[in-house]
């Protein structure tokens, strides 16, 4: 008979005595309190708004533009415990964005920015107890970019100063 698997059981009488546990007799694996489980989610919500002006036309444009961002992260140390508690952070920021842009010639842009921005509350809990307050900051940025050879070459300089922020 092609499939069939013949095990080797031993005897009948062994077969015979073959004891099943209970379910009761079983540990109770995965029972809620026993197994750590987290449950971290983060929520942005934002509205951005930019405009660009020229100022004199072909030589110099004006950048302002503002975002509202508003960031929740809820945490929950531990859903294996029922009823579980989460801590619900939330922070909202009106950010800022103004600049200028100054071509000298048609291939060469030197930029002024300056804008704002926040990270929020890592939930940290500091050495006087008091929950870590959010990290606001002011980001300074000048250099040039250039566009020579047809779009070939854009080598961007940019010193600034302040946190990265990838926006």
């Amino acid at each position: 008979m092609t499939g069939a698997v013949n095990l080797p059981l031993g005897s009948q009488a062994a077969v015979d005595t073959l004891r099943v546990p209970a379910v009761s007799e079983y540990p109770a694996l995965g029972a809620p309190g026993s197994t750590t489980a987290y449950h971290n989610q983060t929520y942005i919500s934002s509205l951005y708004w930019q405009h660009t002006m020229d100022v004199v036309p072909n030589y110099l444009t004006a950048v302002v533009g503002w975002t509202w961002e508003t960031i929740s992260s809820d945490n929950a140390p531990n859903v294996a415990v029922l009823p579980y508690t989460a801590t619900v952070l939330a922070a909202t920021h009106v950010l800022h964005r103004i600049g200028l842009v100054f071509h000298p010639i048609k291939q060469v842009a030197i930029y002024a920015l300056t804008s704002t921005g926040f990270n929020p509350s890592s939930g940290a809990i500091l050495y006087d107890g008091s929950l870590a307050a959010p990290q606001n900051f002011k980001s300074n940025e000048v250099g040039f970019k250039t566009d020579f050879f047809d779009g070939k070459s854009r080598p961007p300089l940019r010193p600034s100063k302040g946190p990265p922020r990838i926006t």
